[in-house]
């Protein structure tokens, strides 16, 4: 595999003991007692797996990178992935079966959609902390909620299928998800108000949607996670409607961890009665509940909230506040709940138990655990769980998950060649771990995988990213994640264009149409010259709730109609996106572009005080050269244009 380190950097390969901050093997649980109680240092800088958007009036300078030389790139991925020993999957997934429901969905066939989710319901059971596989087929059927066909056939089947549970709850999911992509995860007191608005429009839509299709099917747990989740930051009712769904399904783990996250203090919530609610619900349980597992989220819950409550400080003032506000969270009997929950491994189901402890402490590594908070639970749960976080010539006995948690570690440690090892290592334990159906064992390699592909995109390792791509693919399907786009965008930015528009266009006829795969597609079509194409990419984003991606769309859409020749469209199109201009919503870069793009706009179309206004105000947010150029032509030609009419 191709690795961007340098020769002296690979020589310096570790081996040894993983130390950046572990405890040591030989004192683990009183260190991590200790540290727990009186240490809870932090460092709040998130993993990164998410695509940003260029803000530019022109297409963002792309390396030529040529991976090959003397064979072609599909070739390399070849050799690439039989490198990795990728084995194709050998099971039909939740995942696939998604994919088919939502296939059936586009295209006007509800009546196979329904037959599709109704299967999988029936062969879901309750497991000690999932309800499985329907979460997986549920959460598949649509990862975002910008697919707007999907949403215009949802409307269609709830209208001519108005008793079919299934079409209100696959609907609900959607609207929930369309609330978030409006929002963001970001403070509520930052978000714009006409998009706070269409976020409580959309979870509104999903209640109603979540509560008919209960009314319809009361037999499935899943719409009752579904209702406590819309409910949670928009109504009053949370702990009624939690009680209503926990006398249904008392046994159902994810109830009461989105019951806990509701009363985490960010969302109007408290330490006391976090602490309360585990008490209650895991204190209260017998030894080997799964409920116990509630501690260990409520101590990632901690540390998010420490993370949120000292967000705003620069770098080395970040980790002290967050230090001392973990500090003044953590309660005497929480790390004894802490270890009860990590030794459900012993009586627990292994795969079950690594599943469920998975998300807990990605989550905890997203928030930002300095070396000693994540390493000390990571090797407590090593200990636990007869794994070893060193690194290892001859792996197949750990623990998978907590391999993959470790080369995450590594990851944010600067070290990615021993990163690289870990998730190898992870693979080869999937490899030699017994699942209970050979699915499970096809999604774990594709979740690994898919890690490996957002480290890639992290360092910008584009071939990489596409082979990772390619290998979570081939072991969980096209379906089976929520970033399809990623292969797409790795053509773009290695400038293989023609590639990326079919690897994106296949996407957006599958089950990949979202907001990030168009505009990929839109860049591609772009840097290719094919302007109206792209225009035609980038107009539904621009119009779209997401004010990440829609501003990098509009101001590639002013860019495209220069390239046209079409100052008029230019001009109308700035216009027609008046979030450009407000500065409540767009920071000073983005709006020196938005005016130095229209400044050029009004000069082309002979406004030469409006574009010397417009080109004045870009200055004032930043210093663009190209703005600044304008600027003084511009006065020249106005003064010139004024003696000229004397």
């Amino acid at each position: 595999m191709i690795d961007e380190k340098t020769a002296s950097e690979k020589r310096s390969y570790t081996v040894g003991r993983f130390v950046i901050g572990f405890i040591a093997a030989t004192a683990i649980w009183g260190a991590f007692t200790l540290w727990l109680m009186s240490r809870g240092g932090l460092s709040s800088e998130p993993a990164n797996s998410s695509v940003t958007p260029p803000r530019a009036s022109a297409p963002a300078a792309t390396p030529a990178i040529s991976p090959a030389t003397d064979q072609a790139l599909s070739a390399l991925v070849a050799q690439e992935l039989q490198a990795l020993g990728v084995k194709p999957k050998t099971a039909v997934l939740p995942s696939d079966q998604a994919y088919e429901a939502a296939l059936a969905i586009k295209h006007g066939d509800y009546e196979s959609a329904g037959k599709i989710a109704e299967a999988v319901l029936a062969s879901s059971h309750m497991h000690s902390w999932h309800f499985y596989p329907f979460n997986v087929f549920i959460n598949s059927i649509t990862h975002t909620g910008n697919d707007p066909v999907l949403l215009e056939h949802l409307n269609a089947w709830v209208e001519h299928h108005p008793k079919s549970a299934m079409a209100y709850l696959i609907r609900a999911k959607y609207f929930n998800q369309a609330a978030w992509a409006a929002r963001g995860d970001g403070r509520a007191a930052n978000v714009p108000e006409h998009l706070m608005a269409l976020f409580r429009d959309d979870l509104q839509r999903a209640t109603d949607d979540v509560r008919k299709s209960i009314g319809l099917n009361p037999a499935n747990p899943w719409s009752y996670y579904l209702l406590l989740d819309v409910a949670t930051d928009h109504t009053d009712s949370v702990e009624a409607i939690f009680q209503s769904a926990k006398n249904a399904y008392p046994d159902y783990y994810e109830l009461y961890r989105l019951r806990l996250h509701s009363l985490t203090p960010k969302w109007g919530g408290s330490f006391e009665a976090m602490y309360s609610f585990v008490d209650q619900n895991a204190g209260r349980a017998q030894d080997g509940s799964p409920l116990k597992l509630l501690y260990l989220q409520l101590y990632a819950y901690l540390v998010d909230a420490a993370a949120f409550e000292c967000g705003s400080f620069p770098n080395e003032a970040r980790k002290q506040c967050m230090s001392a506000a973990l500090q003044n969270s953590v309660r005497p009997g929480l790390a004894e709940g802490m270890l009860k929950a990590l030794k459900l491994y012993k009586v627990s189901d292994p795969v079950e138990f690594s599943e469920a402890l998975w998300p807990i402490l990605r989550y905890m590594n997203s928030c930002g655990c300095e070396a000693t908070a994540l390493g000390a639970v990571l090797q407590t749960a090593a200990s636990i769980m007869g794994s070893d976080n060193r690194i290892l010539d001859e792996p197949g006995h750990n623990n998978y998950v907590l391999d993959d948690i470790t080369a995450q570690f590594w990851v944010h440690a600067g070290n990615t060649v021993n990163a690289d090892q870990k998730f190898r290592e992870a693979l080869k334990d999937i490899e030699h771990t017994a699942f209970p159906v050979e699915e499970q064992k096809d999604e774990a390699m594709a979740e690994v995988y898919d890690d490996m592909t957002n480290v890639a995109y992290d360092s910008a390792q584009y071939l990489n990213i596409i082979v990772y791509h390619d290998a979570a693919n081939a072991v969980g399907g096209s379906n089976h994640g929520g970033t399809p786009h990623l292969k797409c965008y790795a053509y773009y930015r290695m400038k293989r264009l023609t590639e990326a528009v079919k690897e994106c266009t296949q996407l957006i006829e599958g089950n990949g149409g979202y907001l990030e795969t168009y505009y990929y597609r839109a860049k591609a079509y772009e840097v290719l010259g094919q302007w109206d194409a792209s225009l035609a990419d980038f107009a539904p984003i621009a119009e779209s709730a997401n004010n990440y991606y829609r501003v990098g769309a509009a101001l590639d859409m002013s860019f495209d109609y220069g390239q046209k020749h079409d100052y008029a469209g230019e001009l109308a199109s700035l216009n027609q996106h008046a979030y450009l201009f407000d500065p409540e919503l767009q920071p000073p870069e983005d709006l020196a572009v938005s005016y130095n793009n229209r400044c050029y706009a009004y000069m082309k179309l002979g406004e030469l005080q409006k574009a010397l206004s417009d080109c004045t105000t870009s200055l004032k947010y930043g210093q663009m050269p190209d703005a600044y150029h304008k600027q003084q032509q511009l006065i020249k030609m106005i003064g010139t244009k004024a003696s000229t009419q004397l």
